[in-house]
């Protein structure tokens, strides 16, 4: 993946958060967004992410299925941080290759 591409990538991680605080903060009449439940800004980022016909989002993805599917086995495994039966937030795909382009899992 080229540098502008992961530059790009970033910021859209990023405009997804600032939109899903400006949305909070709207919602809930002035709440900081670190209020909101997890999944708040995981649906924000998601829809910042997606972009029709060059990539898409799953939220949720089980770990070992994401890795089997984009032919990732070999290269990566689930561990103590992201166990085998554990979950990735948000996988990004590429439509083209079917693999996966990253993932964002938030902890707090």
């Amino acid at each position: 993946m080229l540098d502008s591409e992961l530059q790009r990538l970033g910021q859209d991680v990023i405009a997804g958060f600032t939109n899903a605080s400006d949305r909070h903060r709207t919602l809930s009449g002035g709440w900081e967004v670190h209020m909101a439940p997890e999944y708040f800004c995981t649906v924000k980022v998601a829809e910042n992410l997606y972009k029709p016909g060059s990539r898409y989002v799953t939220m949720e993805q089980n770990i070992t299925d994401a890795l089997r599917w984009s032919g990732r086995e070999g290269e990566a495994a689930p561990s103590g941080e992201l166990p085998r039966h554990g979950r990735f937030d948000i996988t990004l795909w590429d439509p083209g290759s079917e693999g996966i382009l990253g993932i964002v899992e938030s902890r707090r």
